[in-house]
């Protein structure tokens, strides 16, 4: 909790970045606080949207395959969290 940390539910490794992200958040990204689709942009800015989506895409695969136990690994060079070690903060 508030500067307590917090305890998983899960293994780190069986908890992707898209998942801390959306449960945080609600999406993986927005644009002033829109979803990237449901913006509408005017003249030569109206292929935008495809952008947005484009990048909501790549953004969602990389986090989809990013574990908390990545993160562990590469900030500590450890082999992750096992058995619950580290599991909070």
């Amino acid at each position: 909790g508030c500067e307590g940390g917090y305890w998983l539910a899960r293994e780190p490794v069986a908890i992707s970045l898209a998942e801390v992200v959306t449960a945080v958040d609600g999406e993986l990204l927005t644009l002033r606080g829109q979803a990237p689709g449901t913006l509408d942009y005017p003249g030569a800015a109206a292929r935008l949207p495809g952008v947005w989506r484009d990048v909501e895409t790549y953004v969602g695969e990389l986090l989809g395959r990013t574990t908390l136990r990545d993160l562990v690994r590469d900030v500590s060079g450890d082999k992750g969290c096992e058995d619950g070690e580290g599991a909070a903060g």
